[in-house]
């Protein structure tokens, strides 16, 4: 019995360990679930909730702030840019912050561009400082210099010792925690993927390039910061750099003055200095070479020496024999190599690769098979995609969509196409009312036909929003495929997000689901829409659909 009372002891011993351990393995995992917060959180009606290392009140500053951003491929330099502009935060009802950056400057290297001032919107929690948990840049586009406002809030945030925070709003989607010295705050930085068990031990060796000077209040009075990321590009080896300082100002502007919805920002448009990767790359100097470039891209994935490869075509083979080479005559060309090599001629950046590839479309026979059919869409997706569209790649694309001859399968990808040079011709600050207007004809008469679903994509390309009554018709159709594209098309505007919620309960089909929430913003729904969605993950039987919907409020 002694025996048996021992092992039971030890096993008791194991069982407090393990239990021990696993108490200090659930303190190192981030704290709280991600938060949001959407424009539809706003309400002048309710008072703010008072911070409490702001003794009670609430938040409100302003900061001078300058960036300095640096990417290097090679240990050579390949972009550079200087960000500078102020900025008012100032927390309205419940922890909700509203926020501008004005007097906003960006130098990419030619000479410094003012843009127009910039509302945003935050949530900001109380720990060993503040810690804004959201962040809504109100439409701004995914490539704007001002997107750095979320470097900046994750910079002025400093959390309490000891527990780790993810920020959702994040693009490096990095593990941080902090810890309190004599000197001062630190910070650590962890990948996304580290041993979480084992953030505290190695808080030293993961010490970032962060220092602040506070004065006990929330915030910051100073902060320098430096965060650098990994890149490879074109099998190119590298990273890009974000420094920040921020320096506290006294308030400065009227934030009444400024209207805080989804789209507040959606016309501000910017487009970035281009690099291109292939001047990194050897030269392609024989045909040999070159066709062995589109063989091999597949597995090497080396984008720079493909543009080469795409650089020695235009400059040494004609259209008619390209058109022959991709209906294997002549040049055993293989589909992927073929599919390469259309795409490399959309990026190559050359001003004569859109006359190039719009005589090989025409010199591409009619009727002539699936295999060609391809060659036509994949011609026809690199030029709307080139970044670079005039309006004769415009017309030659609404001939063939207007063309019996051809397939419907090269019809239907036509006038998805025609949709992208129309918002690309928009992009380029070109006048596009003509070609909106005959596309805006032309889908209001496919839109009733079996082309509906490709007429609905092509809408959504072109960025037209006067089809939407239309559009929002085909959510109740029979056809799985239209569906889909209105779904896709709807849920890229809040505005339809109570309509696709209701339409959700009811749909049957998860690849339509899968599109409604995939081109949904989760930062954009209220919180009432999100225990919506949460219900009718828990009320469907069907377990998938559940999980996807899951999946989505977990972003």
């Amino acid at each position: 019995m002694r025996w048996l009372l021992r092992i039971l002891l030890s096993l008791l011993a194991l069982l407090m360990l393990s239990g021990a351990g696993f108490y200090l393995y659930l303190q190192t995992l981030p704290t709280k679930p991600p938060a949001f917060v959407s424009a539809a959180d706003l309400d002048e009606s309710q008072t703010a909730q008072p911070l409490q290392c702001a003794a009670g009140q609430p938040l409100q500053a302003a900061y001078r702030v300058r960036v300095e951003v640096l990417s290097r491929l090679n240990g050579q330099q390949v972009y550079a840019s200087n960000v500078s502009f102020r900025t008012q935060l100032q927390q309205a009802n419940g922890d909700f912050v509203r926020a501008v950056a004005t007097d906003i400057r960006v130098d990419e290297g030619d000479g410094a561009k003012t843009l127009p001032d910039l509302p945003y919107l935050s949530r900001v929690q109380s720990a060993q400082g503040a810690v804004f948990v959201a962040f809504n840049d109100l439409g701004l586009m995914e490539q704007h210099p001002l997107a750095v406002i979320s470097q900046l809030l994750k910079g002025l945030s400093v959390g309490h010792e000891g527990e780790t925070y993810r920020y959702a709003y994040d693009s490096l989607q990095r593990l941080y925690r902090y810890r309190q010295t004599a000197a001062g705050s630190e910070r650590a930085v962890f990948r996304a993927d580290s041993d979480l068990s084992l953030l505290s031990r190695d808080f030293a060796a993961n010490r970032s390039d962060w220092r602040i000077v506070s004065d006990g209040g929330c915030l910051p009075q100073q902060l320098t910061s430096t965060e650098r990321q990994a890149l490879q590009v074109a099998g190119q080896q590298g990273y890009i750099e974000f420094r920040i300082q921020a320096e506290a100002i006294p308030s400065y502007a009227d934030l009444s003055r400024y209207t805080f919805n989804a789209g507040a920002n959606a016309a501000q448009r910017w487009q970035m200095r281009q690099v291109s990767t292939a001047e990194f790359a050897s030269p392609v100097n024989s045909a040999a070479d070159m066709w062995a470039v589109f063989a091999g891209f597949a597995k090497e994935r080396n984008t720079a020496r493909l543009i080469r490869a795409a650089e020695y075509l235009l400059d040494n083979l004609s259209p008619y024999e390209l058109a022959d080479a991709l209906q294997g005559q002549g040049m055993e060309l293989s589909d992927e190599a073929g599919r390469d090599l259309i795409f490399a001629l959309g990026i190559s950046g050359r001003p004569e690769a859109e006359d190039f590839m719009l005589d090989v479309l025409q010199t591409l026979p009619q009727g002539a098979g699936e295999a060609v059919d391809m060659q036509k869409v994949r011609l026809m997706v690199a030029l709307s995609a080139s970044g670079q569209v005039t309006p004769r790649a415009y017309s030659a694309l609404d001939a063939l969509a207007r063309n019996t001859q051809e397939s419907v399968n090269v019809q239907a990808n036509a006038l998805i196409s025609m949709g992208s040079m129309v918002r690309q011709l928009e992009r380029q600050g070109s006048d596009n009312s003509s070609q909106e207007q005959q596309l805006t004809q032309l889908l209001s008469e496919r839109l009733d036909g079996p082309q509906a679903a490709s007429a609905i994509m092509a809408a959504n390309n072109a960025g037209l929003t006067n089809l939407e009554p239309e559009i929002i018709a085909h959510l109740g159709s029979s056809s799985s495929r239209e569906r889909y594209a209105a779904g896709m098309t709807l849920s890229r505007n809040p505005q339809h997000y109570p309509l696709l919620l209701e339409h959700l309960k009811g749909e049957t089909s998860n690849l339509v689901s899968q599109a409604i929430l995939a081109n949904m913003d989760v930062s954009k729904l209220s919180q009432t829409q999100r225990g919506q969605l949460d219900q009718i993950a828990s009320d469907s039987a069907d377990a998938d659909k559940a999980m996807l919907i899951q999946r989505f409020l977990a972003q």
